[in-house]
């Protein structure tokens, strides 16, 4: 199972890319909120799918690495953005990735809690 998420997170990370390598038509301002939860749901369910392979490491190793590893993507594809025309290096973008992918985290960790308080520990 755990081939099946890596290969899922790849193909996400991989998508994500393309779909920010292309340029966007200009549609006002009313975009921007959208952009902002779109950005905190792609990288939320990036960091779910890199979790979920990295989910046989010590469990305190996944949530680490997972975040840092879904928040230096978002890194580097804001980076890559800049150079794409009609597209821009936000920070705003990099702050709605990094709370998807710590409210993503952190329901991860309430419901592994609560899942081993009832004794359902693997």
């Amino acid at each position: 199972m755990k081939w099946l998420f890596t290969a899922l997170a790849v193909s996400y990370m991989t998508a994500l890319w393309i779909l920010s390598s292309n340029t966007l038509p200009d549609v006002g301002l009313s975009f921007s909120l959208m952009d902002k939860i779109a950005h905190f749901f792609a990288f939320g369910f990036m960091a779910f799918l890199i979790f979920k392979a990295l989910f046989g490491w010590k469990i305190n190793r996944a949530f680490l690495l997972s975040g840092a590893i879904a928040f230096f993507y978002g890194i580097v594809d804001e980076l890559h953005q800049y150079f794409v025309p009609g597209r821009n290096c936000d920070i705003f973008d990099l702050i709605a990735d990094l709370a998807g992918i710590l409210t993503i985290l952190f329901l991860i960790y309430w419901f592994q809690r609560r899942r081993c308080a009832k004794g359902f520990c693997n």
